[in-house]
Order: C-alpha cells, then structure tokens, then sequence
C-alpha cells in the first residue's frame, strides 16, 4: 500500500512542484500573489488528495493484452512535453515572455477549465479502475463502462485533456494556448478513432449502439432527445421524425426516442378524463333537476 501510494506520489507531485520551480523557488509570494495561480495549487492538492482518498488506480502503463500498434515514442513525448510546459509556462509568465497584457478575466477562465478538467478526469478513473492505462488497450476481462459519467461522454477522459491543457495556458497569460489547444485536440482525435476501432472490434453492436446513444465528447444525445420533444410538441409525423433525426429504422424513433412524448400523451389524457367527468357531472347535474 506504502509502494503504491509512493508510486502515486512521483506521478503526481511534478504537477504540484514544477510550477513553483518554473516561476522561481525563491519568488514563492510573488506566484501566490495571484488568486488563480493559488487557487491552482489548491486545486492540485485537492485533486491529489482525492486520487489517495479515493484510492484510484493510476498505473499509465499497463499495456494490457491489445495495444493498438505502437504508442510508447508517442506517450514518453507527450509526457516529456507536458513536464516541460508545465514549468516553461510559470517561467515565461514571470518574465513576460509570449504571454498577453493580464487581466483578471482569462486567467479565471484558465482556473474554471482546469477544475472542470481536473472533476471530469476523476469521475472518469472512478469508473475505470484497472482498466485505465495510457495506452489504447484492452485490459484482461476488459468490460465496456457504460455508468457513470460514461452514459453521458463516451471519452471523458480526452474532453479533460481538452479543458486542462489550453486552461494551465491562460492561467499563466500564455500565447501559446492556440498552439496547445491545436496539438491536444490532434492527439485527441487520433486517439479516439483508434479506440473506437478497437472497442468495435471487441464489443461489435454492443459498442456501436452505445456509440449511437452517447456523444464522443459532449452530451449530444440530450439534445437529439430535446429536439425530437420539440418535432412531437409541433405534432410533425413520426415518418418525417425519423428521416429529420437520421434514422435508417422508423422503430430507432419510436422506441429510443418516442418515450420523450409520454409527459405529453399523460397530460392529454389527463385533460381528456377531466372533460369527460365534467361533462358526466353536468349531465347528472341536469337529470337530477
């Protein structure tokens, strides 16, 4: 237990201690000076302290039983570059170099996206357990996590690279938030189409109809669900509903999507029992007269 938290610790201290060491050791009340910058120390604290609370299972690198091809330059580069802009970023902040005149505004933003990151990335590992791993990989037993924060984002994981990355970059006023944005959101998608073949090769319909129902990134089939309740409450035929929504089957409409009506279809009958006890009373009424 005592190794693994050690373990733990090396991965995640670099983080905490590689900002200060960028700024400068001995400036440490001129990085606390900031409100963002505090809060983000703050913010690693707590999210360490959450990983040993919690007591999730961080080994990056489990390669499992099916790595997809070959991954290790990509991820030891990766990492390297992460571990240098990470202290390059406070450095260059402090000297005013490639960052923007700072206002209050961005680096607030900068703090919201990394927590946002920071809250996705754990509810995430939660649900995974061992099967988490750096590498795109099948784990022995390997299941399909469909609970959680997986039955709103199929890749919550990659959407807290996307919040947390370009975030540490406004925290600090930097200019290269484009160019990290632009190379995370690259990494992104190239890794997401390799993990979806190699779920859809293990799962086959059970991954491509949980690929149908969830977004990759953001909770899309809410809105799908949102904009068929719109179609319903302006009466469009259900066969124009499923060439309007896309889909091959007229049934994927009605039974997927048709419960979306049943708040409307209660409500109607409740109006329609109303009418007809009124009208019985008013009838009792007058044979009693």
């Amino acid at each position: 237990m005592l190794l693994r938290d050690f373990a733990l610790s090396l991965q995640l201290l670099p983080i905490l201690l590689l900002p200060l060491a960028g700024w400068g050791w001995h400036d440490w009340r001129g990085f606390l000076s900031d409100p963002a910058r505090t809060a983000l120390l703050a913010l690693v604290v707590l999210a360490v302290g959450a990983v040993l609370f919690l007591r999730l299972d961080l080994h990056p690198l489990r390669k499992g039983t099916h790595p997809a091809g070959s991954q290790t330059v990509v991820l030891l580069t990766l990492a390297g570059a992460s571990l240098f802009l990470i202290w390059f970023l406070p450095f260059a902040d402090r000297r005013q170099i490639l960052t923007f005149t700072r206002n209050r505004f961005w680096p607030d933003i900068g703090l919201g996206l990394c927590c946002s990151g920071i809250v996705v990335r754990l509810l995430a590992l939660m649900k995974l357990g061992r099967q988490f791993s750096a590498y795109v990989t099948l784990q022995d037993e390997h299941q399909l996590v469909q609970s959680g924060i997986y039955r709103r984002i199929r890749h919550p994981l990659y959407l807290s690279l996307l919040l947390a990355a370009p975030g540490f970059a406004l925290i600090f006023s930097s200019l290269l938030v484009w160019p990290i944005l632009m190379v995370t959101a690259a990494f992104v998608a190239g890794r997401i189409r390799q993990e979806d073949r190699l779920l859809a090769s293990r799962f086959g319909i059970e991954f491509e109809k949980y690929r149908r129902q969830v977004g990759t990134l953001l909770p899309t089939h809410a809105f799908r669900h949102t904009y068929r309740s719109w179609l319903d409450g302006v009466e469009t035929p259900i066969a124009v509903q499923q060439k309007m929504m896309r889909h091959t089957d007229i049934r994927t409409t009605m039974n997927i999507y048709g419960n979306m009506a049943t708040d409307e279809m209660n409500t109607a009958g409740v109006k329609v029992a109303k009418l007809a006890f009124r009208a019985n009373r008013a009838q009792a009424e007058r044979e009693s007269s």
